[in-house]
């Protein structure tokens, strides 16, 4: 049905295909010490790995278009202030390349917060630019395609949006469709 759904949206809204946005985000473990080797008795079946409980961790939120051009990305760290974030430099390079960096005070996870941060710095500036570079309408409309996840679908998320980008149209992922794809095996060989 999100299928049909997407079909119909574009082409009732003329949307270009880099103005229809494929949204996601991942958690991304660091471990510290990777280059540490850990060793035990051959054919042992458990091996400890010391300081496993010190991992950390961030969410990456990555976005394509339907064109296939890849968006910048946004990185979330659990802290308090820029300290919880990348070192300064590395930060600088990468925003240089249209990535963002922001930090979450309750865990790694998107907030209201972020989601604002990476519709006013990637998506917005994106749609401005598709507009100018195809020529399209200032009204041109933008889909942008996210899970259910529970910030994306609260109520301040959505009428932020709703309120702040009238141009943009939010599709949501079937709940429950956004697991390990496993084909059904009746009929294949």
């Amino acid at each position: 049905m999100t299928f049909f759904r997407l079909v119909y949206t574009i082409a009732t809204s003329d949307i270009h295909p880099s103005l229809v946005i494929n949204a996601d985000q991942t958690m991304i473990h660091l471990v510290p010490g990777g280059n540490q080797r850990t060793y035990d008795e051959k054919g042992w079946k458990q091996v400890s790995l010391h300081g496993l409980d010190e991992k950390r961790g961030f969410t990456s939120l990555v976005a394509i278009t339907v064109a296939g051009t890849v968006l910048g990305t946004q990185s979330i760290w659990c802290g308090k202030t820029a300290a919880s974030l990348p070192t300064f430099k590395a930060r600088v390079d990468a925003e240089r390349s249209g990535h963002i960096f922001s930090w979450n005070l309750n865990s790694h996870w998107s907030s209201l917060t972020s989601m604002q941060e990476i519709s006013e710095k990637i998506i917005s500036p994106h749609r401005q630019q598709i507009i100018k570079q195809h020529y399209l309408p200032d009204s041109a409309k933008c889909i942008i395609y996210f899970d259910c996840w529970r910030v994306h679908r609260s109520a301040d998320m959505l009428s932020w949006l709703k309120d702040t980008y009238t141009w943009l149209i939010v599709i949501f992922v079937p709940a429950g469709c956004t697991g390990i794809f496993q084909p059904c095996d009746v009929g294949l060989q």
